[in-house]
Formats: C-alpha cells, sequence, structure tokens
C-alpha cells in the first residue's frame, strides 16, 4: 500500500518532496514514482521564477482602457514542456505496468527492478518481505500514474485557445499524439532548492489607441468576424426593453396585439432598434443620494482563552477600496440626482455576432467532457482537422518568427464545441463568451505578440519616465504597428493616469457648474412663469435630432420604395421590417413637438401647471413645436429631393439600396413626407383665438 500511495501523490506543499527523494532511492519506488518526481521538482523550480512567467492581460483599467499586463502565467514554452513531460509520465507509467503485467504473466516478475528489490531485501522478514511483494505484484500491474490522457489534452487545447495562452491551436492534443507514438524529450534533473524566488513586480500598463474598439462589460456577446478566424458565428438582431409607451409608436397594424392589456409604463423587446439619450427631464427637487464609495470589509478574529476558556472575537475593519480599475466617468453625481434621461430610438442595423455554442444542460461543473463526442471527433475527422490547424500554425510561425510560441486564435474552443467533445452549463456559456471576448480584444491590440524579456526589463524599472519604444517590445521577426499608444511601466503609469483624473475632473466641474445654471433658469422661469427655457429646450432637442432625422426619413423613403415595387428584402435587409421602424423612430420624434402628453415628459411634474395650464405659456410651447414640425417637413422636402437626384446619378451611389433601386430601373421614389398641418399646431390657432393675446409676442 505504501507503493500506490507513492505512486499517485505528487507532493507540492513544500519546495522539496523529502519523504519522495527518500523513498525513490529504493528501486521498488524508482520504477514507479521516479520520473514523476523529476517532473515534481521541475515544476517547483520554475513555479516563483518570474523568468519563466509571461505578462499576460486579464485586467483592464475602465478609466484610460489600459490593459494591465500580470506575470500571472507560465510562459507558453515552459506550459509547453510541462505538457510533454505530464504525457510522457502518463504514457510511460502505463507502458511500465503493462510491461509488468507481461512478467507476471509469464512467471518473470523478478526481471522487474521494483519486485526484485522487494524480494532481496534482508532488512525485511520473511513475512514482510512477501506481504510487500504481494502487494507490489497486485498493483504494480495497475496504471497509476495519469496525469495527463486525451480528455485533458482536449480541454487545456480549449482552455488556452479562450485565455490567449501563445501557444498553436491543439498544442496538448498535438503532443499528447506524439507521445502515444513514441515521442520523447528527457525528464528534466534539477534540484527545486536551487530555484529562484523572485519578488513579484507591479502591473505594467498597455495604454490601446482610442480608434480600437473597446467593448463594453454589457456587451459579453461582441465577438467580430475577424477575431473568430474564421470560426462559425450566429447573427442576430440586436434586441432592446422598450415601456410599452414608447412601443406604441412602432407597433401598428396587427402588431398592436402585442402590447394589448398592456400599461404605458410596462415592457416588452422589440428587434432591429437601438437606444441612446436624446435629452435629459430635470428634477425641481433633485435626489439627495450621495456618491457610492466602494468599501472592503473584512472581519479581523481572534481567539481568547482567557481563564482557561475559549472564544473566539470579531471585529469589523473597514478600508476603502483603491485604487480602482472601474470607470471614472465625467458625469458628477449631481447629474444622476437632476437629470431623467429621455431616449432616442434608431434603426439598428448591425447585427450581434457570437460563436455559435449551446449550453448543455446535463453539465454540472460548468466544463464537461462528452464521451460519446470524443467517438464522432475521432470518427468524423476531428481529430486530423486540429492536427492539419496545428501544423498550418507551426509552419507558418517556423517559417516568418523562428518560433512557434504564438497565440493561436479562439478557433481551437469553438472547434471542440461545435463537434459536441466539449460541453458547457448555461452559466458557463455566459462567463466563457465573456473571456473570448476579453481574449480577442487583447488579440488585436497585439499584446500576445510582446517579448516576454522586454515587458519585465519595463517592470523592473522605477523611474517614472522609462518606457520603451513599441517596436523594441514585439517578439515578432517582421515589424508590427501596434495600436497602442504606450506601454508603460507602473510608475510612470501612475502619472499619466493622475493627468487623466485631472481632467475628468474639470469636466465634472464643467458639467456641474452648467447643470446648476440650468436649474437656476428653470427655477427663475417658475417664479416669473416664463416658459422661455422650456422653448429653447425644445429646440436644444431639434438640433440634436436633425441628422438622426434625415437619415431615417431616406431609410423610410428607399424601404417604402422597395417594397411598393415588389422587393421586400435585400443582403439580409427586411424592408417591411425597416418600414415599421423607420416610420416609428419619426414618429416618436415629431411627437414631441406636437402631442402635449409627450411634451409633459420633458418637464417636471411641478412646471406642468406653469406650462401647460398658463394660456400664454402654453400657446407659445405649441407655436414653438410647430415651427419645429415645420422645419423637420423642410427637411423632409430637400431630403426628398436630393434622394430623388442621387439614384439618377449612379457616380454617387452610397448604399446598396441605391444600386438596388438603379438597377430594378425604378424612376420614381414614393413620396413619405408630412404636408398637413400638426395637430397641436391647429390647437395653437384655436387656442390663440379664444383667448386676449393681442400683446403676445409671436
Amino acid at each position: 500500500m505504501e507503493v500506490l500511495v507513492q505512486a499517485v501523490i505528487c507532493c507540492a506543499k513544500g519546495i522539496t518532496d523529502k519523504s519522495g527523494e527518500e523513498q525513490v532511492k529504493k528501486p521498488r519506488h524508482a520504477a514507479i514514482s521516479g520520473n514523476m518526481l523529476k517532473v515534481r521538482n521541475y515544476i517547483m523550480y520554475v513555479a516563483q521564477d518570474i523568468k519563466y512567467r509571461t505578462y499576460q492581460g486579464k485586467a483592464i483599467d475602465h478609466t484610460t482602457g489600459a490593459v494591465a499586463l500580470q506575470p500571472n502565467t507560465l510562459r507558453a514554452d515552459v506550459i509547453d514542456k510541462l505538457i510533454w513531460l505530464m504525457s510522457q509520465v502518463t504514457v510511460d507509467d502505463q507502458i511500465r505496468a503493462q510491461r509488468f503485467s507481461n512478467l507476471v504473466a509469464q512467471g518473470r516478475e523478478m526481471e522487474d527492478a521494483g519486485y526484485r528489490d522487494i524480494i532481496t531485501d534482508t532488512t525485511l522478514s520473511d513475512d514482510d518481505r512477501q506481504t510487500l511483494a504481494d502487494v507490489y505484484k497486485k498493483h504494480a500491474q495497475r496504471h497509476l500514474i495519469r496525469p495527463m490522457s486525451l480528455d485533458i489534452a482536449i480541454y487545456l487545447s480549449a482552455i488556452h485557445a479562450r485565455d490567449g495562452v501563445r501557444l498553436p491551436p491543439h498544442r496538448a492534443v498535438w503532443i499528447w499524439k506524439q507521445v502515444c507514438e513514441g515521442a520523447r524529450i528527457p525528464y528534466p534533473d534539477v534540484d527545486p532548492r536551487d530555484g529562484i524566488i523572485s519578488d513579484i513586480p507591479d502591473a505594467v500598463m498597455a495604454i490601446p489607441e482610442s480608434n480600437v474598439p473597446y467593448p463594453s462589460m454589457h456587451e459579453f456577446d461582441f465577438l467580430s468576424s475577424t477575431d473568430a478566424q474564421g470560426c462559425e458565428l450566429d447573427s442576430t438582431q440586436f434586441q432592446l426593453r422598450m415601456p410599452v409607451r414608447d412601443a406604441k409608436y412602432f407597433l401598428t397594424g396587427d402588431d398592436k396585439q402585442y402590447v394589448k392589456g398592456l400599461s404605458n409604463t410596462d415592457t416588452i423587446t422589440v428587434q432591429g432598434i437601438g437606444q441612446s439619450t436624446w435629452t435629459h427631464k430635470l428634477r425641481l427637487n433633485p435626489l439627495d443620494n450621495a456618491p457610492a464609495l466602494k468599501f472592503s470589509k473584512r472581519p479581523v478574529k481572534k481567539v481568547s482563552r482567557k481563564n482557561g476558556g475559549f472564544k473566539v472575537t470579531e471585529r469589523g475593519r473597514t478600508s476603502l477600496d483603491s485604487p480602482s480599475f472601474s470607470l471614472r466617468a465625467n458625469t458628477p453625481n449631481l447629474a444622476a440626482n437632476l437629470l431623467v434621461d429621455i431616449p432616442l430610438y434608431y434603426y439598428e442595423h448591425n447585427r450581434e455576432e457570437q460563436l455559435g455554442i449551446d449550453a448543455d444542460a446535463d453539465v454540472l461543473t460548468g466544463y464537461g467532457i462528452d464521451k460519446e463526442g470524443i467517438e464522432n471527433w475521432l470518427q468524423f475527422g476531428g481529430l486530423e482537422s486540429a492536427m492539419d490547424a496545428h501544423h498550418k500554425a507551426v509552419a507558418v510561425r517556423e517559417r516568418h518568427d523562428k518560433s512557434i510560441y504564438f497565440y493561436g486564435g479562439v478557433g481551437a474552443f469553438q472547434h471542440y464545441a461545435r463537434y459536441g467533445v466539449l460541453s458547457l452549463n448555461k452559466s458557463a456559456i455566459s462567463n466563457t463568451k465573456r473571456i473570448l471576448q476579453r481574449t480577442s480584444y487583447f488579440n488585436r491590440l497585439g499584446l500576445f505578440a510582446l517579448d516576454d524579456d522586454a515587458i519585465l526589463a519595463l517592470s523592473e524599472r522605477t523611474a517614472k519616465n522609462d518606457s520603451f519604444a513599441l517596436n523594441e517590445l514585439c517578439n515578432t521577426q517582421r515589424p508590427q504597428d501596434l495600436p497602442l499608444k504606450a506601454v508603460l511601466a507602473m510608475p510612470a503609469y501612475r502619472s499619466y493616469k493622475a493627468n487623466v483624473l485631472i481632467g475628468i475632473r474639470k469636466a465634472r466641474n464643467e458639467k456641474r457648474a452648467e447643470l446648476k445654471s440650468q436649474y437656476q433658469s428653470v427655477v427663475r422661469g417658475l417664479q416669473n412663469r416664463d416658459c422661455g427655457f422650456a422653448v429653447s429646450h425644445l429646440h436644444e432637442m431639434k438640433a440634436r435630432i436633425l441628422s438622426q432625422y434625415q437619415h431615417a426619413f431616406e431609410g423610410l423613403t428607399y424601404a417604402k420604395t422597395l417594397v411598393d415595387n415588389g422587393i421586400t428584402g435585400f443582403d439580409g435587409s427586411d424592408y417591411r421590417q425597416i418600414i415599421k421602424i423607420q416610420q416609428g423612430v419619426i414618429s416618436y420624434i415629431r411627437a414631441f413637438f406636437t402631442d402635449e402628453a409627450m411634451m409633459l415628459r420633458l418637464f417636471d411634474n411641478g412646471l406642468h401647471d406653469a406650462l401647460f395650464n398658463d394660456a400664454f405659456n402654453r400657446i407659445r410651447l405649441l407655436k414653438a413645436g410647430e415651427a419645429i414640425i415645420g422645419e423637420l417637413n423642410d427637411l423632409e422636402a430637400d431630403t426628398y429631393l436630393a434622394l430623388t437626384k442621387r439614384v439618377q446619378n449612379s457616380a454617387v451611389f452610397t448604399t446598396k439600396e441605391d444600386i438596388l433601386i438603379h438597377n430594378n430601373m425604378i424612376h420614381q421614389l414614393t413620396d413619405v413626407r408630412h404636408k398637413s398641418t400638426p395637430l397641436a399646431a391647429q390647437k395653437a390657432l384655436n387656442l390663440k383665438a379664444s383667448v386676449s393675446a393681442t400683446k403676445l409676442v409671436w
């Protein structure tokens, strides 16, 4: 039994495994666990030496966009070697067990060094010698050491692709296959006591260019086709939760059934619509919510044995969670207390691209390896496909960069998921998409092409102005134009971020002063019963949506023209849906200038009486809305004329609809312009006639 315990346990608690080292001095132990001890010693030898580690990006400072590169992962060549060694000890022990089993079957077990060592041990009594020999004979025929398997190799290949480890795709599977076919590397012979215990240096901060797409923490499904590197992607329309009172502008005809029986404050999910902030409603009575401060609360426990008793006392310890990588916005806390967002909707033609990985309800621990999936993978060309991808990646790297240790993309992860080899439960799906998004973003930044030695040297610098030229940081033979502003050691980055925070603080102060000025203007208008601030607010809203209104009108005109001529869709665009959405966008915008109920949404309840129950103010507001609607009508007329000219001149085509209309010889665009006098404007005229307002300045 002693042999069995030694064979299956690899102690990594201490620097050295003293009992293991003593045991392998005897052939009975060395025959089984000698190589495993060598691997264990190598792991401890490299574990804490900084030169065996790579600076892997994991965290993002959302205030500056900088990525923290930290030495929290072994280098790719070290991981590569460990996979070789783990595979070797597994296969070698399987060979040893089979060889000994054959010797036992032939009655030649004395040819085994371990068994012979026991039988010839004169320090044991006859009974002990026979008992130990019987235990050895029974258990040494079994495969005892198995830290690696095909299942584990597949899992490692998938996780390396997910996390951005700089190995060729399917590397672990390739190594396992090589070892099973007889390939070997020498077992290391190192003393773990000679290993270096390095101090962990500060992170190195890589600052991306501002034009690099920066995925939001809420966009977990984001993964562009470039990042996927040939993987299959699922493409779906964006979905938006919208209050019923706004959705009514987009749901016409039979679609009204979806909001039947719902209140205005209920929400429904709509597709193909995006949302941004149009303007704000200003509260007369601001909220009194203090800025949120992040605290970490740690209990401090002490054990009291006073008077021979035993009592655990606990007191709280609170400290500010700083420094933080969370977003420091330039919007002051006053904005959250004073303003209420008014949304603006638009047609979202882009689609969400995500890896097509379906959740497996039977997987309980996040990730699982499906045995039937492996059989199908082996039977239907999965292994050959994986090995081909590996060989091509290695050939390209050896030809261009003289090293194979470069990140191979996320394709390997999806490969195993598509074949059903790798199964994920619902929770793991969400987490995996988030990790894949982060890995793809870091890959676009070129962080997996940075030279570890150069980054290590940079991390150990202490002067604030120390930095490298970016071309000194790449480990490729060919120069790369990395989309990075700089790569800074932590002292230099702290100065950089301090300047950023100063700018944020300045912007907050300016915004705070602007908000206070707006608030005072509203209060004065309320006191004087002057609606000038409200009229100005309407005109500011109009100025913000002119380009979007024009874009919606263009989309509606083209879509209606195509549908009227029998073309309902092209290249992924459904023109019937576009008509509904663009009509909804236009109706929603115009409603704020024609519908008194919508106008009321723009102002605090405390202003409603002064603005809409005062005849003069009401007329003035409705008249301002009429003027804005007139401007929007003029914009429609100008846009319609420009579109009519554009479809007749192929030299100025800018959209696929231009080409579609031209190729189908459609000579007349459908006229969707508004021509009638708005109802609110008519109300204003009627109200003007019914009140004594002869001195009112329009």
